[in-house]
C-alpha cells in the first residue's frame, strides 16, 4: 500500500502495459488509483484487468483494451457491461475472445472502432429479425455508429456475392463508404483492388468518393513502402469559403508516422 504509484491523482490519460496489472494482488491497488482520477479521458489497460467492470470514469473518451495474454470468452461479458456504463466513449479498441452480448444503445457517440468481426456480429444480433446476412454487417455497423470518422476495411472485405477481391466493383465500395457521412479517414486499398490498382482510374474514383463522403480528408494510396512499412497516403484538401474547391495530394512515408507532401503531384 505504500508504493508511491498508487497515490498518483488527477490523471486525464493513463496507459498500463504488462502482466503486473492483471495480478489479483494488485487489483485493489489499481482500483484505488483509478478512484483518485475521476476525470480520466484516455485509458489503455490489459483486457484481463480483474476489476474493470466495477470502475467508473464519467469523462472517458478513448479506451484501448489490450490482449497481452490468453483470455476466454467469459471475460467478454464484464467488458460489455463496462462499455454500457460508459456512453461517453468515442474511440474504442477491443478484440473480444467470443461474440459479446451488447445491449441496445451501447456506445451512442462512438466515432472510431478497432475491433474484430465478433463485435460486428454482436451488433447484428441486436436486430429484431435476426436474419440479416453477413454481407450486410457493415450496413449494421453504420446504423449503430453513424458518427464513425475513422474506418479501416481490408481489400478482402467482400460485399454481396463476390468470391474474390478483384470481383468487388468500385460502385459497391462507394455504396459501403457512403453509409458513413462523418467519415474523415479511410484505411485499406479495397477501392484500388476494385480497379486493379490502375492509377489512371484513381483521380475519377477519388473525386467521386469526395462527393459521397463530404468530410473525407485522407485515404490510403495503392503504393506500399516496405522500408517504412506504410501505405502512401492521399490527402483531400478543400479550399474556398464553403470548401467548394477540392484537390488532393500524394504523400509518401519518410519514416513511420511521418509523411512528405509531394508538392501537389499525384500518380
Amino acid at each position: 500500500m505504500s508504493y508511491p504509484l498508487w497515490n498518483i491523482s488527477n490523471l486525464t490519460a493513463l496507459c498500463l502495459l504488462g502482466d503486473a496489472w492483471v495480478k489479483s494482488g494488485n487489483a485493489a491497488h489499481v482500483s484505488h488509483m483509478f478512484e483518485l482520477s475521476p476525470g480520466l479521458e484516455y485509458l489503455e489497460i490489459p483486457l484481463k484487468f480483474h476489476n474493470l467492470a466495477k470502475c467508473r470514469f464519467p469523462r472517458l473518451k478513448k479506451l484501448k483494451l489490450s490482449l497481452q495474454s490468453g483470455a476466454t470468452s467469459s471475460i467478454d461479458e464484464s467488458r460489455a457491461r463496462f462499455l454500457e456504463n460508459h456512453p461517453t466513449i468515442e474511440e474504442l479498441t477491443w478484440f473480444p475472445s467470443g461474440i459479446p452480448n451488447l445491449a441496445p444503445g451501447s456506445l451512442p457517440i462512438l466515432k472510431c472502432l478497432r475491433t474484430s468481426l465478433q463485435v460486428v456480429i454482436a451488433l447484428d444480433q441486436l436486430s429484431q429479425d435476426h436474419v440479416i446476412p453477413v454481407e450486410k454487417l457493415v450496413d449494421q455497423l453504420a446504423e449503430f455508429f453513424p458518427n464513425i470518422t475513422w474506418l479501416s476495411l481490408p481489400a478482402v472485405h467482400l460485399p454481396k456475392d463476390a468470391i474474390h477481391p478483384a470481383n468487388v466493383k468500385l460502385e459497391e465500395w462507394f455504396s459501403i463508404l457512403s453509409l458513413f457521412p462523418n467519415l474523415e479517414v479511410f484505411r485499406g486499398r479495397g477501392l484500388w483492388t476494385a480497379i486493379d490498382s490502375k492509377k489512371e482510374k484513381m483521380p475519377t474514383a477519388i473525386m467521386q468518393l469526395v462527393q459521397l463522403c463530404p468530410k473525407l480528408r485522407e485515404l490510403d494510396h495503392c503504393d506500399f513502402y516496405e522500408k517504412h512499412f506504410a501505405w502512401r497516403r492521399i490527402a483531400i484538401i478543400r479550399e474556398g469559403e464553403f470548401g467548394e474547391r477540392v484537390r488532393y495530394e500524394g504523400r509518401k512515408p519518410l519514416a513511420k508516422g511521418v509523411f512528405d507532401v509531394t508538392n501537389g503531384a499525384f500518380d
